[in-house]
């Protein structure tokens, strides 16, 4: 039995916005070049504690005994992972254009840079790449939590599999209880994978819950390949999956049809379960939308997805009375 806290997922938005950091890296990166790279970092340890570096082919290389047995002591950085900047912490820093000097602490090459801007703005990285060790007093556990991390996305992914957030602290808290005592190590040793592979969390099969909910003059086809008619009374809401793969693909995965003249968003999803139980679409011809408070990513991917593929159907929101 695991005990959830208040806090426990709060962060999934965080996780969501630094994916942004590395969407470069995503948009290309396949679940086999993933496990490539996974593959690559697991085999680095043994080739360094041997003195020898990596070859390109490493499973088809041959190994002379004796090459072995005369090799130097293990190469530097056998046991480190090296995490790319953590640009969460960057800030953006102002320079005045030429003529007006640097500022202060820019430097006079980064005022060079944009010599025809009145202002010119530069995202400066807080810190510097971020090397962890084994063996590591400060943070003894974070080594080897990153490893069965990494070890676990590279089954699931070779497994064709998405888990979420949720799922993988259960996965892991199972079977390596003393590493993963809580959803919140989980969350930051994923961030130290992130920056590790520098890739996302998508790229890595990794998914948050789905949050969002649909009803009204809508059908859709799901994962499991099934229309189903969102508009009857007793209809169950349609999910949408936290798996923003399956949300943006149409081709492959959801599809759907829509005759509705407007599309609500609303925040409030006692709101949204109040217009359910009106059926208000059956007079006003509308699609109800909820992500239960904030919106996630999967939820904002459907939206931007029906403004594609309906452009004649109107969108309006109903968000609290909140003043600024």
């Amino acid at each position: 039995m695991f005990a959830w806290g208040q806090d426990d997922f709060d962060r999934d938005d965080a996780g969501d916005a630094e994916d942004v950091e590395f969407e470069d890296f995503a948009a290309s990166s396949t679940p086999e070049e993933v496990c490539a790279k996974i593959t690559a970092i697991a085999i680095r340890p043994f080739f360094a504690v041997l003195g020898m570096d990596v070859p390109d082919g490493p499973w088809a290389a041959d190994f002379d005994p004796m090459t072995i047995e005369l090799s130097p002591q293990p190469l530097p950085g056998a046991f480190e992972y090296e995490l790319a900047a953590d640009t969460r912490a960057a800030v953006l820093t102002a320079l005045p254009g030429a003529g007006a000097g640097a500022a202060a602490g820019a430097g006079a090459g980064a005022a060079a840079a944009a010599p025809q801007a009145p202002l010119a703005g530069y995202r400066l990285p807080t810190s510097a790449p971020t090397i962890v060790r084994l063996h590591d007093p400060r943070a003894p556990f974070r080594y080897p939590r990153i490893t069965a991390l990494l070890n676990h996305i590279h089954c699931h992914l070779t497994e064709n599999r998405v888990v979420t957030n949720r799922g993988l602290y259960y996965l892991l808290a199972t079977s390596h209880p003393s590493l993963f005592p809580s959803p919140a190590s989980v969350t930051a040793s994923l961030q130290d994978v992130v920056r590790l592979l520098r890739c996302s969390r998508r790229a890595m099969g990794i998914t948050t819950s789905g949050r969002g909910l649909v009803c009204g003059k809508i059908k859709i086809k799901g994962v499991d390949g099934v229309w189903r008619d969102y508009s009857t009374p007793d209809s169950p809401d349609f999910e949408v999956p936290g798996d923003i793969n399956a949300v943006v693909d149409g081709d492959s995965q959801i599809q759907i049809r829509c005759d509705a003249s407007y599309f609500l968003i609303v925040e409030k999803h006692s709101v949204f379960d109040k217009l359910k139980r009106e059926r208000i679409w059956g007079r006003l011809g509308i699609v109800l939308i909820t992500a239960k408070g904030f919106p996630d990513l999967p939820t904002r991917a459907f939206v931007k997805r029906l403004q594609t593929e309906f452009p004649n159907v109107r969108i309006g929101a109903f968000p609290n009375h909140n003043t600024v």
